[in-house]
């Protein structure tokens, strides 16, 4: 059985990318949402927090809530938090608040790059390690008896998406050759539409499978992955245009890249990245992926 037919769900960072796309699939749903943004709240059901690093959401907006969807975050570097500190002090403050309105559920979007960072003798990019930090205090905050589960997806794609899946397909649009023809390791995306897909199921699922999916991290993704190379054709293929590749040896193209500041990006191009299937969320939520590359790109035909 399901958790409820229709719940009460809190969305923090309901003004981005990933939260306005979510907002809209639960609402979609018949769920009532509670937005938690930055900016102006102009409509019932919206809360304005400008910082939830250092000021609490509003008790009233937790009246009532069954789940909380935990979004929000910042970038290192960002005006007002150069160092990438406040996304973990986001969390925490979320959390505790989880725990002092007793709300039973919650969902923490995190990163693959968290996983990664296990064994890994790299330099690890300050993002990923905002995650990792996030995470932690994000479940440090919570009670014994809020449950919680962590969602570690790698580059998500989709319509207003922004990062390095828009600056690539930036590139394909307006026709620029691409140093991509050697870039063929397997990589992992998902898309929007698919990680909204699985909130909802999260937010109604039965109460037996939070029981086994609690305190657990699952990395969603699409499914079959696909090269770089391999999506620019893709990518070019659904805008109609001609995928220009060559060949660049990898080492030139990287000090290209770290030359201009995009050194993490450049060797995403190139590295493979795989989601763990374990634990699954297929067995744990009975969830799969509803649309899967090219298909996926459709949006960018509208």
């Amino acid at each position: 059985m399901a958790y409820k037919t229709k719940s009460s769900v809190l969305v923090t960072g309901a003004g981005g990318f990933v939260g306005r796309a979510t907002c809209a699939a639960l609402e979609e749903e018949g769920h009532m949402v509670r937005r938690i943004i930055r900016g102006d709240a102009d409509n019932a059901g919206v809360w304005t927090v400008s910082d939830l690093a250092s000021d609490d959401i509003p008790d009233d907006a937790f009246d009532g809530v069954d789940v909380v969807i935990h979004l929000a975050a910042s970038m290192p570097g960002q005006k007002g938090d150069p160092e990438g500190t406040k996304t973990a002090q986001m969390a925490h403050r979320v959390a505790t608040s989880v725990r002092k309105h007793q709300v039973k559920r919650s969902i923490l979007l995190s990163s693959v790059g968290v996983r990664l960072l296990e064994g890994s003798n790299s330099k690890p990019r300050p993002y990923t390690l905002q995650k990792r930090d996030a995470e932690i205090a994000f479940l440090a905050a919570l009670g014994p008896s809020n449950q919680c589960v962590t969602l570690r997806p790698p580059v998500m794609y989709g319509e207003g998406m922004r990062g390095s899946f828009a600056l690539l397909l930036g590139l394909v649009q307006r026709g620029a050759p691409l140093p991509v023809k050697s870039a063929t390791a397997p990589r992992c995306y998902l898309s929007v539409s698919n990680l909204t897909g699985l909130l909802v199921k999260l937010v109604s699922a039965p109460e037996e499978q939070w029981q086994s999916g609690d305190r657990k991290a699952f990395e969603p993704h699409d499914g079959p992955a696909t090269s770089t190379q391999g999506l620019v054709r893709m990518l070019a293929d659904t805008l109609e245009r001609k995928a220009r590749t060559f060949s660049l040896p990898r080492t030139v193209v990287q000090s290209a890249g770290k030359a201009l500041g995009k050194g993490d990006q450049v060797d995403a191009i190139f590295n493979p990245l795989i989601c763990k299937d374990h634990p699954s969320l297929s067995e744990t939520f009975g969830w799969e992926p509803d649309e899967h590359m090219p298909q996926s790109l459709a949006f960018l035909r509208v």
